[in-house]
């Protein structure tokens, strides 16, 4: 019966409904009997998280439905087992399941029983379906059902009611397209839609049949296709067979294509030496042949049934480069957009005019082509849209790492994607992003020796390494030091905790010792006694406002941390202890921003010093080669990026959410590109399922300067208080070093970084993010123009400046020394507190 179901709209070209009937009259018995079932040793012998019962024999859906749908799964690690129905399920298979989806199976006691028996575990049952085959009210309507025998049309319709049967047993369904989840709600509750998409092995397949399309020489020929795969689609193409034959009429270098078992319509009898044939393929060879026309058609007569149809033959088209024109109905008008990535008509005389113009306007077919491909191999693969199947299932929350394929080479393949967007090909940088974790230590106690030996003041740079806090050493410390090669007063060179005995010989030499956002330890509290007893300055850096106790809910705020999670709240608190506890030991601060010196100047009475936070080499470097090897950016495109390191900015992204949302919803053009770590609520999930928001995968932040560079503006909204008062601009001037300008709240060292309305705009209320937005994306000169200035601005201020800035800071830390008295007084507080009860080995 399954086989019968499985091709009641697509019968195979070889076999036709009658004989099909006929065969698996037998079967349906069989089943109906539990004959052709499970035996009672049979059962799955693992646990999976996803049991899939098919009940389809037809390859084609069961390909979609089944082999599709368990890659998705598959490839967000979610573990999957498959049955058939009828051969070889057994009711316990359900015990090992968390969930089970149950893809168009006719009830038989071992479904039935297999399903209760899942519900009775409290487990959700999904029915899946890509056809109204549930329902004789549907299938009546079929006429390929009037050439039916009255016994054989008694035996289909029998199938078409016991799969109705089945869903009525089960939780919720899981379909393919609007028409079918409106359809299905009035059986479940629940429908959620998962499209049908291409396979990975597809897209490598169309991948293949679009380069070799590409190097196909000119015939000076634009060939239309119509590929059926049966002959039930007569009705379709005679629906457009006079737009296709006044093109032909018209249009002398036109030829239609026709693919698989079709007859050719009246209207076109008269062009039969302008029309083309292929006989029906396997689908492996199916991109090859779509490759080999110029322009798709897939015409739909208005049924209800022909509404639930999927959009397969747009993306098959799609994903070899070929453009196509469909009907305006069902999911084709769910999901092409007209004149962008397909072209949509109703009347005849739409057919005619939209065939003529792509048949005479090459470009304008290579525009469609290029636009429907992006779109497709992004959002209708099995890794570009599994989160749909996942999240329905109650698999995984919507956080973006979730959201996106966990398969590297996929993610890897959107970034470069986009780069590709923007002009760029990713390029070497000549230094790695975390270059200060390959230079060995003699290396580094060499140029500690040659700066010693020289003129100028040395710094040493301390950091615990591998403690989670690598972009704090990279401005604290690693771009300190770099800078400071253009110096020709101090040098500083970095060392990691473990490293500390090394530098014992060297103390007394040195001019300051940093300690860059140390947690305290007895070898740091040693090593401070050490630098002290050298007669050295002592300074703790730090870019946050996180020192004790007291700060620990700010950070928790901050990071966004759940009430209730006590690991966190205990690792902060502790933390922040800890980094007071290191930070009492020294005699003054160094911070990355005025704002915060001054905090820590008035809690601590000690004086603080500001070394903003900066661009490095690799960074400038980047930004000229990516400028020199660009290429011609996308058009018709205004991409506003947001970029997040952290999950810690919902609260942040709540300030502009509304009026971002307005702004993509009033602008055809505009995308949102967000990056990182971040959690999509439901206009932003839907968003990208249609293709307005792009969702890229965490990079380091040398790739992140491309991205940055192929957007047209960069978002860094901030809650602004004391503790954001004091985070630095690195957002603003590290999107302005690849010349795109940023929208930023104005924060202490944002209105430092930004001249409003000349390098980027600062935005309080809902309608200034609006208004900033609006206007850069109407204003594409000004946009430009704003971009070069906010490039300027950071090469100035944030590289070729900080050198100046990092030689005050030392001058000053290099003259503070606290008395001794006061000092001793200070390692006995830490003592007593500290060290005297403290288990080191716990990070709490």
């Amino acid at each position: 019966m399954a086989g019968i179901l499985g091709r009641a709209k697509d019968v195979l070209v070889t076999e036709g409904l009658r004989s099909l009937a006929k065969r698996t009259a037998g079967k349906v018995a069989r089943s109906l009997s539990g004959q052709d079932g499970a035996q009672d040793a049979g059962g799955l012998s693992e646990p999976c998280q996803v049991l899939f019962i098919n009940g389809c024999d037809a390859p084609a859906p069961k390909r979609y439905r089944v082999e599709h749908q368990v890659e998705q799964l598959k490839l967000w690690n979610i573990s999957v087992s498959e049955v058939h129905y009828a051969a070889g399920l057994h009711e316990t298979d359900v015990d090992r399941a968390q969930v089970v989806v149950v893809y168009r199976c006719p009830i038989t006691p071992v479904v039935e029983g297999a399903i209760k028996r899942a519900r009775s575990q409290g487990k959700t049952v999904f029915f899946d379906t890509d056809d109204l085959v549930i329902d004789t009210a549907y299938t009546d309507m079929l006429p390929l059902l009037d050439d039916l025998s009255p016994e054989e049309r008694d035996i289909f319709n029998d199938g078409v009611q016991r799969t109705g049967e089945t869903l009525a047993l089960c939780d919720k369904a899981i379909t393919t397209t609007a028409a079918l989840r409106e359809q299905l709600l009035k059986y479940v509750p629940q429908v959620h839609i998962n499209r049908n998409v291409a396979s990975l092995e597809m897209l490598e397949l169309s991948d293949k049949a679009y380069q070799a399309r590409t190097q196909r020489p000119e015939d000076g020929l634009v060939r239309i296709g119509y590929f059926s795969g049966s002959a039930t689609h007569g009705e379709d193409l005679e629906s457009v067979a006079d737009a296709l034959a006044q093109v032909l009429d018209t249009c002398p270098q036109a030829r239609l294509v026709l693919g698989g078992s079709v007859s050719t319509p009246a209207a076109l009898q008269t062009c039969e030496d302008r029309i083309e044939r292929f006989d029906f393929v396997e689908w492996r060879k199916l991109p090859e042949l779509i490759a080999t026309v110029d322009i798709n058609i897939a015409p739909l007569t208005k049924t209800l049934f022909n509404a639930a149809k999927s959009e397969l033959k747009w993306m098959e088209a799609a994903l070899v480069g070929v453009p196509t024109v469909a009907s305006r109905w069902g999911a084709f008008q769910e999901m092409v957009q007209d004149g962008t990535t397909g072209l949509l008509c109703d009347q005849p005389e739409e057919w005619a005019d939209a065939l003529t113009r792509l048949v005479n306007d090459s470009a304008y077919r290579n525009t469609i082509a290029v636009q429907a491909r992006r779109y497709c191999r992004a959002c209708c693969t099995t890794a570009g849209s599994g989160f749909a199947l996942v999240e329905a299932l109650g698999l995984a929350d919507r956080s973006l790492d979730n959201v996106l394929c966990p398969n590297e080479m996929w993610r890897n393949a959107l970034v470069a994607d986009f780069l590709g967007r923007g002009g760029f090909t990713r390029p070497e940088a000549a230094l790695p992003p975390d270059a200060w974790k390959t230079e060995p230590l003699d290396a580094r106690l060499l140029r500690l020796q040659e700066a010693l030996e020289g003129s100028g003041k040395t710094a040493l740079l301390v950091y615990e390494r591998d403690c989670g806090d690598d972009n704090s050493f990279r401005y604290l410390g690693y771009n300190v030091a770099k800078h400071l090669e253009r110096s020709s007063r101090w040098s500083a060179v970095y060392f990691f905790l473990e490293e500390l005995d090394a530098l014992s010989e060297h103390l007394a030499q040195a001019d300051v010792v940093v300690l860059v956002r140390m947690r305290m330890r007895p070898d740091v509290f040693r090593f401070a006694l050490d630098v002290k007893a050298a007669g050295v300055p002592l300074a703790y850096a730090i870019d946050d406002n996180a020192l004790g106790q007291a700060m620990a809910p700010s950070v928790l705020s901050a990071m966004n941390v759940a009430e209730g999670d006590d690991f966190a709240t205990g690792f902060w608190r502790g933390t922040c202890q800890r980094f007071e506890d290191a930070a009492t030991l020294c005699d003054c601060f160094i911070s990355t921003s005025g704002y915060l010196a001054q905090v820590l100047n008035n809690r601590y009475g000690k004086p603080a010093f500001t070394i903003h936070n900066s661009l490095n080499e690799a960074q400038v470097q980047l930004c000229q080669q990516l400028t020199l090897g660009r290429t011609t950016p996308e058009t018709g495109r205004f991409y506003v990026g947001y970029f997040s390191g952290t999950m810690s900015h919902a609260q942040d992204f709540d300030l502009l959410k509304q009026p971002l949302y307005d702004f993509l919803d009033r602008n055809a053009g505009a995308r949102l590109v967000l990056a990182g770590r971040f959690m999509l609520d439901d206009y932003l999930l839907g968003a990208f399922q249609c293709g307005k928001v792009k969702l890229l995968p965490f990079v380091d932040y040398l790739t992140l300067q491309g991205l940055q560079a192929c957007c047209n503006v960069v978002l860094a909204p901030l809650v602004v208080d004391e503790f954001t008062n004091c985070k630095s601009a690195l957002k603003v001037f590290e999107a302005g070093l690849m010349g795109t300008p940023s929208c930023a709240s104005p924060t202490f060292c944002n209105n430092e970084a930004i001249q409003t309305g000349e390098t980027g705009f600062l935005c309080e209320t809902p309608q200034q993010w609006y208004d900033a937005l609006q206007q850069l994306h109407d204003n594409p000169q000004q946009c430009a123009e704003m971009g070069a200035a906010a490039q300027q601005a950071a090469l100035d201020r944030y590289f070729y400046g900080m050198p100046g800035e990092i030689e005050c800071a030392f001058d000053g830390a290099a003259a503070v020394s606290l008395t001794l008295d006061t000092y001793e007084r200070l390692v006995q507080t830490v003592a007593d507190g500290a060290l005297a009860s403290v288990d080191w080995d716990d990070p709490f």
